[in-house]
């Protein structure tokens, strides 16, 4: 049924729509002699095959043999094949589905453009299932239906025949049916049609950091053949081909480059195989020169935790940059530093990848004992508004009344000392505070937080060990008796002996015990220094 042609090689080639091992048809190879005959390949009709192909073969620009098989493959609709001439690499390139807009049950050959696409026409499937003009790529890819024919009209179907190019590019067939007598027609289809390319709109970045970043450009571009499009770029001369999908209707062209400041031409140029179409665009990179954006955290309170001060760890300032991905933050003193009681200035820094450098700065401060005295007294008063039971009201009001007696003008030197001839009043206060509120831990209501009167507690004898220990290092330092300073601190040891107890108001007396005689060391040859006899709570 279909005719031979002769190869680069002078050998005959042609197909047998019946016959070989299935009895599907065949693919053969004849010498012009007829010395030599060969079946190149027998088709098998599987789901991996075509079978029974009506039409002759072509030979490519290449060298590879294409036809078509009438069915066979996945669905049975027929196929598109290709094979060398000694029969190896065989492969199907198509199979035809008959839904979706494919075609069906190809009965003509194929015709191969100067682009190497292949050209070819079906006898059914298409929109309207009435046969379709197709193109494929030489490697299988990028099918596309380029007319269903549709016999509405004057229009063709069912064309039986192979397509020829004429010389204006143009392809011409003919239909065994439609037209006005429904005899069948002749068609001209136009190939090609320009691809259709929109450039992205002008860019501009702030910066360009050190090894550039990178840029994404959608470039949009479609062709309305449907035919695969290669899009090509190049930035100030320099040039990369990006290949796209098929069909494509969006190609997104990515690059990564490092960009100096100034304004830079892009080129995008998209292109069917016939034509080349292009279009340009600007990308403004501009010097680096602002600093990050830089915020540093709230200032910070914390308690003392011994005569030292306190550790207190911080969270990084956050730093942001709209070129750098990347910013150093540093902070003097660092996060997790022994504060000193008082408060310290913390100065952090944020540099970004060009160097720009931006400041900020917070507060630390550690509460010395006044502070905290001050502080445990609004405690006092929060709880005595949750109390319920007059007793309960009389030993919080008894420990808050200590304690504002303990801030009384006079008795203060500075945060970690009091004055010598008050200092011991300020111990004898403390130790009225923690008598009602180690009742109130024995005596306690639902209402009352045990653990809110134990941290008082824990802070009253923290208050009282500090301004001891502060005391007895005045005193070493000042070149006092070695001796008496080893027995102020026994007394300070025989106090936190007595936390270890939860004796907190005996804890406080050897405390105050250890205070004045540190304190004595330092005030012996003053003119009028005295201490008190006694570190009782007033009025006991």
């Amino acid at each position: 049924m279909a005719g031979l042609i002769q190869g680069a090689d002078e050998a005959v080639y042609g197909t047998t729509a019946g016959g070989g091992s299935a009895g599907k048809g065949t693919v053969f190879r004849l010498d012009p002699d007829g010395a030599s005959y060969t079946i190149l390949h027998h088709f098998t009709d599987s789901t991996t095959d075509g079978a029974y192909p009506l039409s002759g073969l072509i030979q490519g620009a290449k060298g590879a043999l294409y036809g078509t098989t009438q069915n066979g493959g996945v669905r049975s609709y027929g196929t598109v094949y290709k094979l060398n001439p000694d029969g190896t690499d065989y492969r199907l390139l198509h199979n035809f589905t008959g839904s979706g807009g494919d075609g069906a049950h190809p009965r003509a050959g194929l015709a191969q453009d100067t682009g190497g696409t292949l050209w070819g026409t079906t006898a059914g499937g298409g929109s309207a299932d009435r046969s379709t003009v197709f193109s494929l790529k030489a490697d299988g890819t990028g099918c596309a239906i380029l007319h269903s024919f549709t016999s509405i009209g004057n229009e063709g179907s069912v064309p039986a025949a192979g397509l020829i190019q004429g010389r204006d590019g143009a392809f011409y067939g003919t239909t065994k049916q439609g037209g006005d007598m429904n005899f069948g027609t002749v068609f001209r289809l136009t190939p090609n049609r320009a691809p259709v390319l929109n450039c992205p709109a002008a860019t501009a970045f702030p910066c360009s950091p050190p090894g550039g970043f990178l840029i994404t450009l959608p470039v949009q571009a479609s062709d309305p053949d449907g035919l695969d499009l290669t899009v090509s770029w190049s930035v100030d001369g320099s040039t990369q081909a990006v290949v796209a999908g098929d069909p494509l209707a969006t190609a997104t062209v990515t690059f990564t480059n490092v960009f100096s400041p100034g304004t830079h031409m892009i080129t995008f140029t998209v292109s069917d195989g016939y034509t080349n179409v292009s279009c340009q665009t600007t990308l403004t990179i501009a010097a680096d020169t602002e600093p990050p954006t830089f915020t540093c955290p709230a200032n910070q309170t914390v308690e003392f935790a011994n005569e030292t001060g306190a550790q207190l760890t911080f969270a990084s300032p956050t730093a942001t940059d709209d070129c750098s991905t990347q910013v150093s933050v540093n902070c003097i003193p660092p996060s997790g530093t022994l504060f000193p009681i008082g408060t310290t200035t913390v100065t952090c820094a944020a540099a970004d990848g060009a160097g720009n450098q931006v400041q900020c700065r917070f507060t630390v401060t550690a509460l010395g004992a006044r502070s905290v005295v001050r502080d445990m007294a609004k405690d006092l008063a929060r709880l005595w508004a949750m109390a319920k039971h007059p007793q309960d009201w009389q030993r919080l009001a008894e420990a808050r009344e200590h304690l504002l007696k303990a801030l009384s003008p006079g008795s203060w030197v500075d945060k970690t000392h009091v004055a010598g001839p008050h200092g011991e009043r300020v111990f004898q206060h403390l130790k009225g505070a923690a008598q009602p509120l180690e009742e109130l831990r024995k005596h306690r209501r639902g209402e009352i937080n045990d653990v809110a009167v134990q941290a008082l507690l824990a802070r009253l004898v923290k208050v009282a060990r500090l301004l001891a220990a502060v005391e007895i290092a005045d005193a070493a330092s000042a070149g006092g008796s070695p001796k008496s300073i080893a027995q102020a601190r026994q007394e300070l040891a025989q106090g936190d002996a007595e936390v270890t107890q939860r004796k907190f108001a005996s804890a406080i007396e050897h405390y105050c015990h250890a205070w004045k005689q540190a304190m004595h060391l330092r005030v012996r040859t003053q003119h009028g220094a005295h201490a008190a006899d006694s570190c009782e709570t007033p009025g006991s």
